[in-house]
């Protein structure tokens, strides 16, 4: 690894710890202090490369930086690797009206240094630039100084890369993934999915749709029950609900139901969900299993399941910022309160929750 002292060659070794950087993205490299008598050496061993803006779709947020799941993924980071340091290389283009860094930049890093410090890890230096060429300048955005990657750099940005997220700790066994379970639960998707009477066209009336997410919240609630008193569902059962949970209106009663007194008892259900749904189909229910472990004071299964829907939809903006209100430690009421109008939700489709 390079010398700090020579940042030139220092930020060209951090952005090569990327395989294949991308424009628009964050580098978070990850630091270990070694205390070799009578100095102190780092070693860099691992970098993610989280998405500078927030998408809508393919397409960029115009000017607003994704600071919450910047955070969150830079927090998981550290947790994960037990870090004692951070370096951070920002890419960025330059646009018209918008100049390379400016304050959004420094800001960004400000916050991340403070959320950096509340978990014991520091912030080596934060540095920006605006493609990853041999002779293109850089400049801290900590103590202003400036610099230009040295000759021999020959990284180059990857628009359409993806830098994966430190793999999950070891899972508990209960819910370690069923693979026959799985299998037959893929097979079951795949012969709803294809049966036109098993998912309905869109619905031509407000009335019609109500009608539907009525028969579909009855149709959960009650394998909730079945699966919190009885034998475990049939795969054909957890395909079904899988594909309920797509339906916004329905995780909205939901997470309502589980973040109340009710809760406790979703909690079978959700954790066979996430042991017999394939990835990506598993990211709604161990999302649910997260704020109900979480909300019921189990704050271990929170994390993991949270790691689960991570793992599975990194980009997944639900998920990080329930991520970051774990890593915060949100009190559970006020994650209570935010799914509080759930109930509403679901006595307009005429059930009661309570």
């Amino acid at each position: 690894m390079p010398s700090i002292e020579n940042p030139d060659t220092f930020i060209a070794a951090l952005i090569a710890a990327v395989p294949r950087p991308r424009a628009r993205s964050v580098v978070l490299a990850g630091i270990h202090l070694l205390g070799c008598w009578p100095e102190t050496y780092i070693r860099c061993g691992m970098a993610i490369a989280p998405d500078l803006y927030l998408t809508d779709g393919d397409r960029l947020a115009d000017d607003y930086l994704a600071t919450t799941p910047i955070l969150a993924q830079a927090l998981r980071f550290c947790q994960h690797y037990q870090l004692d340091l951070i370096a951070v290389v920002i890419i960025d283009d330059l646009r018209p009206n918008r100049p390379v860094p400016r304050e959004s930049h420094c800001e960004l890093v400000r916050v991340l240094g403070d959320r950096l410090r509340e978990v014991g890890t520091g912030l080596l230096d934060a540095w920006i630039l605006s493609d990853i060429t041999a002779g293109q300048p850089w400049t801290s955005l900590l103590d202003g100084d400036t610099g230009t990657l040295p000759a021999g750099t020959t990284a180059s940005l990857d628009p359409a890369a993806t830098q994966p997220l430190p793999p999950i700790r070891a899972l508990p066994e209960y819910l370690e993934p069923d693979p026959d379970l799985t299998g037959q639960v893929r097979t079951q998707l795949a012969d709803i999915r294809a049966d036109s009477t098993e998912i309905p066209a869109a619905d031509s009336e407000e009335g019609d749709s109500i009608a539907r997410h009525r028969e579909q919240l009855r149709f959960v609630l009650t394998r909730i029950h079945v699966s919190d008193t009885g034998p475990a569902l049939a795969a054909r059962d957890l395909a079904r609900v899988a594909i309920i949970l797509g339906e916004e209106r329905i995780r909205t009663c939901l997470y309502a139901l589980a973040t109340g007194p009710r809760g406790a008892a979703c909690l079978p259900m959700w954790t066979q969900l996430v042991r017999a749904l394939p990835a990506p189909e598993r990211t709604q229910a161990a999302m649910l299993l997260a704020v109900t472990a979480y909300t019921h004071g189990d704050t271990a299964l929170a994390t993991t399941a949270i790691d689960i829907a991570l793992t599975d939809e990194p980009t997944n903006s639900a998920a990080v910022t329930l991520s970051t209100a774990l890593t915060c430690s949100v009190p559970p009421e006020n994650i209570r309160a935010l799914f509080r109008r759930g109930y509403d939700t679901a006595t307009e489709l005429g059930i009661h929750l309570d």
